[in-house]
């Protein structure tokens, strides 16, 4: 065997050597395996809340929802009351369950009438995530939280040229015709708020009008009817349990053959629980004396034309929206 023959054989046995021989292999941990740790800490999250799912898995992003509340590390539950304003006061409860069991937060937010769906799930969603917080900072995923603090000035007292009061101003009409057919209704109300800490008075005035026609065989057939009424309810607040009011109503009905009548009401009311707490739970008791007098327009059927009667009343009224 020539010289450089016997080398290319030494040299492809090394190879064959080198390849059988066991290699150590070192692998260092990336920063993605620090990623997947964090996220399989993540708070598992679960909502009860009008805000849709999809809007919610965008702008919360640092959670994993679930589908089943009993899964879930928090719980989140909305409920919501109206305000006097039109607006509404939404409760955001936050439960802890699991590895934050006996961890309860209670945020609110209030909207005002004239905002937008877009404005109220986006404060929803913020008043949510200040929430969330307190359990996110517990996980691995505490160190990769950026608080920030816009820092606004100094506001100047605001003048309320109102005075607290809210006016409301609604109407509608619809007309319909054709041959030998015409038809219209017409309805508008005023409504008037002042609400204070102490004092809740709404006022409001309400008319309708709705007319038929019908010509059959050269002749006229026409049906009329017109409606007009107000009420005067002032609400006194004594503690947050107690309040009384006084309920004043009027008014007119072609259709319910009254061509005036008139309420005076005097009642009180007593909440079981906080009226702090009354977006999530409520059990009112409820008593009302009142007296009414009615004119007919026509005869009844018990041969009245007048007509006056005391009343009382006692009602309890129970809400809940609990977990």
């Amino acid at each position: 065997m020539s010289h450089a023959r016997r080398s290319r054989v030494l040299v492809a046995l090394a190879l064959a050597i080198a390849l059988m021989l066991p290699v150590p292999i070192v692998m260092a941990q990336t920063p993605n395996d620090t990623t997947k740790a964090a996220i399989s800490d993540a708070i598992k999250l679960f909502v009860d809340s009008p805000v849709a799912d999809d809007y919610l898995k965008t702008e919360i992003s640092f959670v994993d929802f679930v589908r089943d509340r009993a899964l879930a590390d928090v719980y989140i539950l909305v409920s919501s009351l109206y305000t006097a304003s039109g607006g509404k006061e939404y409760t955001v409860t936050v439960h802890g369950q699991q590895r934050f069991e006996g961890m309860v937060d209670t945020l609110r937010y209030v909207s005002q009438e004239s905002d937008t769906e877009d404005i109220i799930r986006s404060g929803l969603v913020k008043t949510m995530i200040r929430g969330l917080v307190r359990y996110a900072s517990r996980t691995s995923l505490g160190p990769q939280l950026n608080i920030s603090f816009l820092k606004q000035e100094k506001a100047q007292p605001k003048v309320d040229k109102w005075k607290h009061w809210v006016f409301t101003l609604s109407g509608n009409g619809y007309f319909n015709g054709e041959q030998g057919y015409r038809y219209h209704n017409l309805w508008g109300t005023i409504t008037a708020k002042r609400v204070t800490e102490k004092l809740k008075l709404i006022m409001t005035l309400y008319g309708a009008e709705t007319g038929d026609l019908f010509e059959y065989d050269g002749s006229e057939i026409r049906s009329y009817s017109d409606n007009k009424s107000f009420q005067i309810t002032p609400v006194f607040a004594i503690d947050d349990h107690w309040s009384w009011l006084i309920n004043t109503v009027g008014g007119s009905s072609t259709y319910s053959n009254r061509s005036g009548y008139l309420l005076g009401a005097l009642g009180a009311e007593y909440n079981i629980f906080p009226y702090s707490e009354s977006t999530r739970r409520a059990l009112r008791i409820e008593y009302n004396i009142s007296f009414r007098t009615i004119k007919y327009y026509e005869e009844t059927i018990y041969d009245r034309i007048t007509e006056s009667r005391w009343q009382e009343e006692l009602l309890a009224t129970l809400e809940l929206i609990q977990p």
